[in-house]
């Protein structure tokens, strides 16, 4: 709760699942005193979204691996697209080890392997410290 009110409500779903990445990337966000969420696949991030749609308190961003089992980032990214406007509101990040030649240009896009300092920049585009 009291990383809720230093955020001002605001905060970021992690959706990767790669555990390890998943865990420093949301150990970063929380030193910075940003809640963070974390999904393993698209799957988990839809249920999450969900809840919070439910509860009217979106993420803030969304950080997403594209390439993950199950339902991967390419699945998400078609579901926002399609979701309410609320939902397609939130900015996304994408994050791939590969060079994504189709990304549509409103989603921002961070290489593989990224720094800190990078997902740092993105997160305070939306979440100003």
């Amino acid at each position: 709760m009291n990383h809720i009110r230093k955020t001002n409500g605001k905060w970021v779903l992690v959706v990767e699942d790669d555990t390890d990445l998943r865990m420093a990337v949301s150990l970063l966000l929380q030193e910075q005193h940003i809640k963070v969420l974390g999904a393993a696949n698209g799957l988990e991030a839809i249920r999450i979204m969900s809840n919070a749609l439910h509860e009217d308190h979106l993420p803030s961003i969304i950080l997403l691996d594209l390439n993950m089992p199950l339902f991967n980032g390419w699945d998400l990214l078609y579901l926002v697209e399609v979701a309410q406007p609320k939902i397609q509101e939130i900015p996304i990040v994408v994050t791939s080890g590969e060079h994504i030649p189709r990304l549509d240009p409103r989603y921002r896009n961070i290489k593989k392997p990224y720094t800190s300092e990078q997902i740092m920049t993105e997160v305070r585009r939306v979440i100003p410290e």
